[in-house]
């Protein structure tokens, strides 16, 4: 087992903010991360092998336990960097279009349960953010290429882009 004090660096997306060109970035310079003492863990490693980060940790297991994943997930570095938009929420909570009172309504939850599993090590959190109008179109674009059909009057209806939270 490795020590289990490690520090966390979380890349929490947004969905459609160029996430998978920054993880593609990260893939190929991962060597170099661990040459400088940090770990990478992306979405390939993490869909492939566990199907979401919380599966990864093991959900019915102790926070120490889970603790223990982490640093066995960090490959005996101190240094984690996780790049992963799925932590936040799932595209799902976007495609709801504008019914919803925030983008990612579990969000704090899943960050603050992060959080006190790294405790009393810093979480750090990188996230990217997109202007609304844009953000929205691509959403609904990326709805259109799941196979998800629906007007773009339907999806935007009642849709305030300034109320974005």
């Amino acid at each position: 087992m490795h020590d289990t004090d490690i520090e966390i660096i979380l890349h929490a997306g947004a969905h459609k903010t160029a996430s998978t060109h920054l993880q593609n970035r990260l893939l190929e310079n991962e060597n170099l991360f661990a040459k400088a003492g940090c770990s990478y863990l992306g979405p390939e490693r993490i869909r492939d092998e566990f199907g979401t980060l919380w599966k990864a940790l093991g959900r019915s297991h102790t926070p120490l336990q889970q603790k223990s994943k982490l640093a066995d997930l960090a490959a005996g570095q101190p240094r984690l960097l996780i790049s992963e938009e799925n932590i936040i929420g799932g595209f799902k909570d976007l495609m709801n279009g504008p019914n919803r009172a925030m983008i990612y309504p579990k969000a704090l939850e899943r960050l603050t349960r992060l959080a006190l599993l790294v405790a009393p090590n810093p979480l750090h959190i990188a996230m990217a953010v997109r202007e609304p109008c844009s953000y929205y179109v691509s959403v609904y674009n990326q709805l259109l290429l799941s196979g998800r059909f629906q007007t773009w009057e339907r999806f935007s209806k009642g849709l305030d882009p300034t109320a974005v939270k």
